[in-house]
């Protein structure tokens, strides 16, 4: 039996000269509109921009024209079009403006490769790796979230529409920033494999966030050394949970070694100790393709928004307007931190437009946080008197209400008094532009989607203290977070004003994670914490030097150093290397995978499968068809937990009485009913029942497959 979803060499071949002829316009656009910046950055800036471009162009086209061949032709010659005008309007840069490997750009090439390579050799690992059975292997972070993105790939492509409904729950447009999948439907498109179309965006896209990051902290901290310890602790992020496998391990080994075989027992990711603080490669990147992409979009326009607010650079605003407005169904979440963090850059500039002390401010910002304490407090202990019942969600809520609003009111301030100053021109031609691009390219994603997808149950509610509900405050961060946690109070106190500048939307994107959950899955809020980690990462990165300058004359301070960073890599290490051997979870059985090739070559493109509800099915995810509806775990965190609670009685109900329920087959428009081990593991089924109703046309290993009679 042929399975479509292992394409072929020429449907690879085609869809990998595809995705290289959008990143090879994307760099031509960068190397001629961004002529001022170095060549290196330019060709980084280059991929960013043809991943943006392969995201986005076949995707508006095919809302118009249906996800099809067509649309992507299409938006190839529109890139081509794209470009020629550019190549005609703009000047050919100098002959010896070449790409140099000057010192910065080795290091980079240096921290960056061996990570690439790293994440690349596992996410192949981790992805529909064939089994010796049939089957397909996935590893430790992506053997639950990879089986969602695979049916966003799959989906459009089958069913030839955009935007599409959730192939687990057909009535319910998807509430998730689907470009970060139909990425690789456009290369699955050209008959690749779904392998090989899931992991070839995202390997460039990594590339994307670690030599961005880097070129980040090197813009900012103006030192090539602290950039890369700040790159460092971000990548090989952990705090102290490492202590957890290492207590008692003269008694017992395997306290140790069980980080290498348990499933999620890492020293960054250990649920019964409160350790939370998961790995930004291992845990976000390799599962999360939202955030992988998100972070791409982040690195870029912090370095183009940094240049622009803090270098004068006034020319970038126009690029990072359009980076920034095309993030929403990226990732929101980035899209909603970018706009924290705008919103506070922009005020350092005001208060240097408007005039304003430094003590001043400091003055301002100690008494808004005396403010935002005492309501907090006032707050929660209005509903009792003692610790165990204050009111910590609704404490948090009117903190960030208080703190939300004088930052709002502060802003306006400030803003007004730079107008009076004579600045309307300046903010007009910087921040107006840069916000005017962003509400023109964004404000159509966020009523059209975004805002449409948080009217679900469990959107935008009031939460305390993220996912900590047993350590006390602080003590949860200081584990979770290690030495960042330790010295960003410190490094903020010692640092130079621009530095407290460019880290102030911390507290801000603190006070929001912290405070308010956005969706059902409250830990989806760590992705507005790791970009105010990677503001901490370069805030303690200085510090961190500063120290040791001071230092440098004591004997031994090198080997403290070293011991410092080892400490403070030492949990993500680990992580790491258990990653690297998990690729040994074999999620799809070989009946499974061979029903799902049976079902992609013998049924139509609209058909209803009726089967159970478990998060792995190899139906929905490799062949992009329909079911009645899918697990609770993914349609409970998106919003539509009671429509799959209402939906798996009518499955039950069918399953049992096929025949008495005729008019929900009709109500769901099943076509075929799916009996197999994990059908009757979840249902008392009537098989008698079913086959008086439809002809069985699939018997293989166990699992059968009935199609409905015709009416």
């Amino acid at each position: 039996m042929r399975m479509i979803f292992n394409g072929t060499f020429a449907g690879n071949l085609i869809g990998f000269l595809y995705f290289a002829f959008f990143l090879f316009g994307g760099i031509l656009l960068s190397s001629r509109l961004l002529a001022s910046q170095r060549a290196a950055v330019r060709l980084w800036l280059g991929i960013v921009f043809g991943i943006v471009l392969l995201m986005w162009l076949p995707a508006a086209l095919s809302m118009l024209l249906g996800f099809s061949v067509l649309s992507h032709l299409l938006a190839a010659l529109l890139l081509a079009a794209g470009c020629t005008v550019c190549l005609l309007c703009t000047k050919k840069l100098p002959r010896g403006d070449h790409f140099r490997f000057d010192k910065e750009t080795l290091v980079m090439l240096a921290l960056s490769l061996p990570l690439f390579l790293f994440f690349t050799l596992v996410l192949s690992d981790h992805i529909l790796k064939e089994s010796p059975s049939g089957g397909y292997i996935f590893g430790q972070s992506t053997y639950f979230d990879a089986n969602i993105h695979l049916s966003f790939i799959t989906t459009p492509v089958t069913q030839g529409t955009i935007p599409f409904s959730y192939n687990i729950l057909p009535s319910a447009q998807v509430s998730y920033p689907f470009l970060s999948d139909t990425i690789s439907a456009s290369v699955y498109i050209w008959g690749s494999s779904l392998r090989f179309a899931y992991v070839l965006p995202m390997v460039f896209g990594a590339l994307a966030v670690f030599c961005g990051a880097f070129l980040f902290f090197s813009t900012w901290l103006k030192s090539i050394k602290k950039a890369a310890l700040a790159w460092t602790l971000f990548f090989f992020n952990g705090g102290f949970g490492f202590a957890y496998f290492l207590d008692g391990l003269r008694i017992d080994s395997t306290n140790f070694t069980r980080i290498f075989t348990a499933l999620y027992e890492t020293p960054t990711n250990l649920n019964d100790r409160m350790i939370r603080w998961v790995n930004t490669v291992c845990d976000m990147m390799i599962p999360q393709r939202a955030s992988l992409f998100g972070w791409m979009m982040l690195f870029s326009c912090l370095y183009l928004l940094y240049r622009a607010v803090f270098l004068k650079e006034k020319r970038l605003f126009l690029y990072a307007g359009i980076l920034a407005g095309l993030t929403p169904m990226i990732s929101t979440h980035i899209f909603l931190s970018l706009g924290v963090i705008c919103a506070v850059w922009m005020m350092s500039r005001l208060v240097a437009m408007a005039n304003i002390r430094p003590r001043t401010i400091g003055k301002i910002t100690a008494g808004l946080l005396l403010a935002i304490l005492a309501a907090f407090f006032f707050t929660g202990l209005k509903t009792g008197t003692s610790l165990k019942t204050f009111g910590y969600d609704s404490a948090g809520f009117s903190a960030l209400l208080l703190g939300g609003t004088a930052l709002l009111l502060l802003w306006a301030w400030l803003l007004i008094s730079a107008l009076h100053r004579g600045y309307f021109k300046e903010i007009l031609c910087t921040w107006g532009l840069f916000l005017g691009i962003v509400l023109l390219l964004a404000l159509p994603q966020l009523f059209g989607f975004t805002f449409r997808q948080s009217s679900g149950s469990g959107f935008m509610q009031a939460h305390f203290n993220w996912i900590n509900y047993r350590d006390t405050y602080l003590w949860f961060y200081i584990k979770n977070v290690g030495i960042v946690a330790l010295l960003l109070i410190p490094a903020l106190l010692a640092g130079s004003n621009r530095l407290r500048s460019v880290a102030a939307p911390i507290a801000v994107l603190m006070l929001l994670a912290d405070t308010f959950a956005f969706q059902p899955n409250v830990y989806d809020n760590n992705k507005l914490l790791y970009p105010a980690y990677a503001l901490a990462c370069g805030a303690v990165a200085e510090y961190m030097g500063l120290l040791y300058q001071k230092l440098k004359d004591i004997r031994g301070i090198k080997f403290v150093a070293a011991g410092v960073i080892t400490l403070c890599m030492l949990s993500a290490v680990l992580s790491m290397g258990r990653e690297a051997v998990s690729g040994v979870y074999e999620i799809y059985s070989a009946p499974q995978v061979q029903a799902a090739a049976w079902i992609q070559e013998n049924t139509e493109k609209d058909a209803m499968l009726l089967t159970n509800d478990r998060y792995n099915n190899a139906l929905s995810s490799l062949t992009g068809r329909n079911i009645v509806c899918g697990s609770n775990s993914f349609l409970s965190t998106h919003g539509h937990g009671e429509e799959y609670t209402a939906r798996q009685k009518d499955v039950s109900a069918i399953y049992a009485s096929p025949e008495q329920n005729r008019e929900l087959l009709e109500k769901y428009n099943v076509t075929h009913i799916v009996v197999g081990p994990d059908e009757y593991a979840s249902y008392n089924i009537n098989e008698e029942g079913i086959a008086a109703i439809a002809d069985l046309v699939y018997e293989k290993d166990g699992v059968k497959i009935y199609k409905i009679h015709e009416p």
